[in-house]
């Protein structure tokens, strides 16, 4: 069953943010408590079911941005696609990509991943735009 999401996460270059984010959360490179205290709270009252580790990163074969996607879900799942929004300073999008996070991913585990871009932003913002559900497990730490 193809599910689809719209959770995301955004990193600002050269630092990166690891947090789950729900509807109407900001996080900033320096969050304020009270950002800090709504994020706690959030994490308690709503399934939050990824994460991400990003960064931005130049190869031989140009731009792009990679990282770790952390699956909440209580479920492994598989062919899992990622889209990253280039963000300018303004938090307006620029550009848009998309790419593959690898293998299957289990309850409470990580998976690897990264996107090729074509235009540098400012900020990063990765949300997982569909998976497929493999089976139903009982979560893991990673």
């Amino acid at each position: 069953m193809r599910r689809t999401l719209g959770r995301s996460v955004v990193v600002q270059l050269g630092i990166v943010l690891i947090a789950a984010l729900g509807p109407g959360l900001v996080m900033r490179s320096t969050p304020a408590a009270a950002d800090v205290a709504r994020a706690q709270n959030l994490e308690t009252s709503v399934e939050i079911p990824f994460r991400f580790e990003l960064r931005e990163v130049t190869s031989a074969r140009g731009p792009a941005v990679e990282g770790y996607l952390y699956n909440g879900l209580p479920w492994r799942i598989g062919n899992v696609r990622v889209r990253i929004q280039s963000l300018d300073p303004t938090g307006q999008v620029s550009g848009e990509a998309y790419g593959w996070a690898l293998g299957n991913v289990r309850s409470g585990g990580r998976t690897y991943f990264v996107v090729p871009i074509s235009v540098h932003g400012a900020m990063y913002q990765a949300t997982v735009d569909s998976f497929d559900k493999v089976s139903r497990e009982n979560p893991q730490s990673p």
